[in-house]
C-alpha cells in the first residue's frame, strides 16, 4: 500500500494534527506514505513539529509551492511530478483545494484509489466548487465524514459517505503548572482557563475575552487567568481582538501564548479548558482536553452535544449568552484529580482514539 496524504497546510489545526497522527500510524502498518501539502511551507513552529515527527518515523513531506490564495498551473505540474515519482496506490485529500489539484489525475490515473475526508460541519461551497464536488469528486472518490454531525449536515451537499470520527494521539501529559506559573510570573494562587484554537471567527474568542472580564470582576477578584493557545490567518480578527484585549480592565489576565508544541501538558495543568465556538468540525482540542482530563465548559452547539454530551466533567451553558456562561461556570464544582476523571472518561476515549481512527482507514483503504 503506497499512500499520499494531501492537506492544505501542516499548520496549527485538528485536520493538520490527523493528517499527521494518520500517516504515521499508517506507517506502522508497514504501509508507505508521503505527505503531500498545497501550500508554501510557512517555517513556523507548529509546521516544523510536525514535520520533524514525520520525518523522525521515515515519512517524507513534499510541498507543491502553491501561494496561498493562488491557483497556478505549475501546482498541477509539481502534483504529476510527485505522483509519477512516489507511484501511489491510494491518495487521500483533506481539504477542498488539494482536490481540485488532484482533478486531472482522477480523469486519466484511474488505477489510483481516490478518498476525500470533510473536516467541516457547515457548507462552505461556492456553486462552482458543489459542482465539482458532485460531478468529480462523488464520481471518482469515496466520501469519509469526519463525524456524525459532519455527515447529518452535509450529506445532501457533498453526497452519501461513511463516519471514521477523527481521533487524537495522546500520550500520559506532565503537570508542568509550577513551570508554566514562572514562565508567565502568575500568582501562585491563580486560576488558569485555556482556550486552543486559531484565532478566527468561528472561534468566538472576542465573546471569551468578554465572559473572563467579567468573571474577574464579579467572582475571582482578578486571580483567573486566560490562556489563549493558536495562530491567526485573519488580520481582521486579530485586529480586533487585539483591540478589544487593550480596553480590558483585567487585560493582564489574559495571555497570548500563539502556538505551543507543548499543549496536552498545559491543558493537564490548568483547571478548565473552555471554548466558546460558534461551529466546529470534529472538535479535536475538546479530544485532546477530554483526554487529558481537564474539566471542560462548551458551548452549546451541536457539534459539541453530539461528542461530549453526557462526558464526565463537561458542562454547557443552557445557550450562548454570556450571562449563562457567566452562570455556569459560577456554579459548577469539579473533580480536580484529572487521573479519576481520565478513568472515568475511558470508554469516550477509547472511542474517539487515534488507534481507532487509524484501524478504520487502514481496513478501507484495503478493500
Amino acid at each position: 500500500m503506497r499512500v499520499i496524504e494531501v492537506i492544505a497546510s501542516l499548520g496549527s489545526g485538528g485536520a493538520e494534527t490527523l493528517v499527521k497522527d494518520l500517516s504515521i500510524g499508517l506507517k506502522h502498518k508497514q504501509a508507505e506514505v508521503l505527505v503531500v501539502v498545497v501550500d508554501q511551507l510557512y517555517n513556523e513552529s507548529s509546521e516544523n513539529y510536525k514535520i520533524k515527527q514525520l520525518e523522525e518515523q521515515g515519512i517524507q513531506v513534499k510541498s507543491l509551492n502553491r501561494k496561498p490564495g493562488k491557483k497556478q498551473f505549475s501546482t498541477f505540474l509539481n502534483f504529476y511530478n510527485i505522483i509519477k515519482e512516489f507511484k501511489p496506490s491510494i491518495i487521500h485529500f483533506h481539504s477542498f483545494i488539494g482536490g481540485f489539484y488532484l482533478i486531472p489525475f482522477m480523469l486519466f490515473f484511474r488505477d489510483i484509489k481516490y478518498f476525500q475526508t470533510v473536516h467541516s460541519t457547515k457548507n462552505f461551497l461556492g456553486q462552482f466548487n458543489r459542482a465539482v464536488q458532485k460531478n468529480i469528486f462523488n464520481r471518482f472518490c469515496k466520501l469519509i465524514y469526519c463525524s456524525e454531525a459532519a455527515s447529518k449536515n452535509l450529506s445532501t451537499t457533498y453526497g452519501a459517505g461513511i463516519t471514521i470520527n477523527n481521533g487524537v494521539t495522546v500520550n500520559n501529559p506532565n503537570c508542568v503548572r509550577e513551570k508554566l506559573i514562572e514562565e508567565q510570573q502568575l500568582p501562585a494562587d491563580a486560576v488558569l482557563f485555556i482556550n486552543v484554537g486559531r484565532i478566527v471567527y468561528e472561534k468566538n474568542q472576542i465573546f471569551l475575552l468578554d465572559l473572563i472580564e467579567i468573571l474577574n470582576k464579579n467572582k475571582y477578584k482578578g486571580k483567573l487567568y486566560l490562556l489563549i493557545c493558536g495562530t491567526h490567518n485573519s488580520d481582521h480578527i486579530y485586529n480586533e481582538l487585539m483591540q478589544r484585549h487593550q480596553s480590558l480592565v483585567f487585560k493582564d489576565q489574559i495571555r497570548f501564548l500563539g502556538v505551543r508544541n507543548d499543549i496536552l501538558d498545559l491543558m493537564y495543568s490548568c483547571d478548565l479548558y473552555i471554548s466558546t465556538s460558534i461551529h466546529e468540525g470534529l472538535p479535536i482540542t475538546g479530544l485532546e482536553a477530554a483526554n487529558v482530563g481537564v474539566p471542560m465548559v462548551l458551548s452549546p452547539i451541536p457539534e459539541h452535544f453530539n461528542v461530549f454530551n453526557n462526558t464526565d466533567n463537561v458542562y454547557f451553558p443552557i445557550d450562548s449568552n454570556l450571562m449563562s456562561f457567566y452562570d455556569l461556570i459560577s456554579s459548577i464544582k469539579v473533580d480536580k484529580d484529572k487521573e479519576v476523571v481520565i478513568q472515568k472518561r475511558a470508554n469516550f476515549i477509547q472511542k474517539y482514539s487515534m488507534e481507532s481512527n487509524i484501524d478504520r482507514h487502514y481496513s478501507l483503504f484495503l478493500r
